[in-house]
């Protein structure tokens, strides 16, 4: 990888020589110390603001310590020259310039979070320059995963949560995160890294034994998350780790072994093997039966990117459910606001919320999910309107925003019931959003007190 230097033109003060070896050995300790505590969402309830969690201290720990360096030391930042790095750089002053330019708070505190993440992210490079470096950081990886994998089975066995159970339905395990869906992403981020470098040809047989220690842990607790975008998102970039490993061989080992142990659980537990079963039968939805709104299915039948009235840079970052509540009510004043949008696609999401579709297309969408609710009084009239949306938005479909009942939940740090999507859009953007690419908006309208979930 190219890299490009840039030199700060700044003074060096005279600093003494413990806080020197200080500034020198923070850097591996934080980063460990972010690893660790990065799952740790349950932390903010212990918060006077919920904006804060134990990871986002640690963040900002390293941020500050990173601009010490540099001022005191180092008086030069590593940029890796890149063309994914430019055109991440090129979104982001995008979607600032779209938050600069609109009243939505939510977007402006989104694009802050993304930055502060991309600074996270430079400082990650400059601080990991040598294998050590790296192995710090996977070792920690792998052993938050282990841990977090214990905890799980823990709770899952005992019935048990730490924060967020659900209200009602399936339990589903979370761990330390607030929401089961983003659990099962770490799971499936740590599985797979725990692949690709235990099939490292040039590994040594102890930090190989404990990757693959990591995976199989991590699989054991996947499948009690029920997350069935977590477990395709697994599979497909599991798949993907096998073609670039080194040793594609070893590789292709420890895929099969995480494989037949999902899939022994799977044909063991029942409940799994439905879960799975379900997933085929959302994928089916939209070619088989693309009505039935009053079951509350996962139709995935309309995504669309959703634009303000005005050509460039309208639609704010959190901007699509504000604008699409907003219509409903245009069309309907008097319906109870039954279904609701939460973006759950990471940058994906941004993307789509940053003025992409132009205007026609948000009007379609919004009156077509708007009319096709359970205010309609007949199946005839779902109908009418759903089955010409589905040849019409097909063509335009992206990302995965997802439509909901009623929050009927206490909140991050109420105790309620949890909500996919709890994690901030920034964590999202760096951990997930590749995960779940350019899938497709699920919609379903819900009747009062219930919840869906992916």
């Amino acid at each position: 990888m190219s890299v490009l230097r840039l030199t700060i033109p700044v003074g060096m003060p005279d600093v003494h020589p413990r806080v020197r070896a200080v500034s020198q050995k923070l850097p591996g300790i934080l980063l460990v110390l972010w690893v660790l505590t990065l799952p740790l969402e349950f932390t903010k309830r212990y918060f006077p603001n919920q904006v804060i969690e134990l990871s986002r201290v640690v963040i900002v720990l390293a941020l500050l310590t990173f601009v010490a360096q540099i001022v005191l030391e180092r008086r030069e930042v590593r940029l890796p020259s890149t063309t994914a790095m430019a055109a991440l750089a090129a979104f982001l002053v995008y979607a600032a310039v779209s938050a600069a330019l609109s009243t939505s708070a939510q977007g402006i505190k989104t694009v802050l979070a993304m930055v502060a993440y991309m600074a996270m992210m430079l400082t990650v490079f400059n601080w990991t320059r040598t294998s050590g470096d790296h192995r710090r950081v996977w070792t920690a990886l792998a052993i938050s995963a282990i841990v977090l994998a214990v905890v799980g089975l823990a709770l899952h066995m005992t019935g048990s949560y730490i924060w967020n159970a659900p209200d009602k339905g399936i339990l589903r395990v979370n761990a330390t995160f607030g929401d089961p869906n983003i659990f099962a992403r770490f799971l499936g981020i740590a599985i797979v890294t725990s692949v690709f470098l235990g099939a490292d040809l040039y590994q040594r047989w102890r930090p190989a034994a404990l990757w693959v220690a990591a995976a199989l842990a991590a699989t054991l607790i996947l499948p009690y998350t029920y997350s069935r975008a977590g477990w395709v998102f697994t599979l497909v970039v599991l798949v993907t780790a096998m073609v670039i490993a080194r040793n594609r061989k070893r590789a292709l080992v420890l895929a099969a072994m995480v494989l037949a142990v999902f899939g022994l659980i799977a044909l063991v537990d029942g409940s799994v093997l439905s879960r799975g079963a379900y997933l085929a039968q959302n994928l089916e939805s939209p070619f088989t039966h693309p009505v039935n709104i009053d079951q509350a299915p996962s139709l995935t039948f309309l995504d669309i990117l959703p634009s303000a009235d005005g050509p460039v840079l309208r639609v704010r970052p959190a901007g699509f459910s504000h604008h699409r509540v907003a219509h409903i009510d245009r069309l309907d004043p008097g319906r109870d606001r039954i279904v609701r949008t939460r973006d759950c696609a990471g940058v994906c999401g941004l993307v789509r919320e940053v003025d992409r579709g132009g205007s026609p297309t948000k009007r379609f969408a919004e009156d077509t999910v708007a009319r096709a609710g359970p205010g309609d009084p007949s199946d005839r009239a779902r109908e009418s309107v759903q089955q010409p949306a589905l040849r019409r938005a097909l063509p335009v479909a992206l990302s995965g925003a997802r439509v909901r009942g009623p929050r009927r939940f206490a909140g991050r740090g109420g105790g309620g019931g949890y909500c996919s999507g709890s994690r901030s859009p920034a964590v999202r953007f760096v951990i997930v959003g590749s995960s779940r690419g350019c899938g497709v908006l699920r919609t379903a309208s819900l009747r009062a007190r219930t919840n869906s979930s992916w």
